[in-house]
């Protein structure tokens, strides 16, 4: 079932991509950590920054589709 959207909410699919992305960062910064890879290039802080980012983004498109809503029970 595809969950429906508020009337007049507008789709914003490339925050979705990068929302994407930021958790990809996270993936890799775990697999480098784990297994000591390419120096801990990804491991270096940049989980801690696709976390954020992550966040940051989610935080934005949930106010994005529920900021003209009138609030209700």
């Amino acid at each position: 079932m595809i969950p429906s959207r508020p009337p007049g909410a507008s789709y914003l699919p490339a925050l979705d991509g990068l929302r994407g992305f930021a958790a990809a960062i996270v993936l890799f910064s775990h697999f480098s950590n784990a297994f000591n890879l390419w120096d801990r290039l990804f491991g270096a802080g940049a989980g801690q920054h696709g976390v954020l980012l992550f966040f940051v983004l989610s935080g934005f498109l949930i106010a994005h589709l529920h900021l003209g809503q009138s609030a209700g029970p």
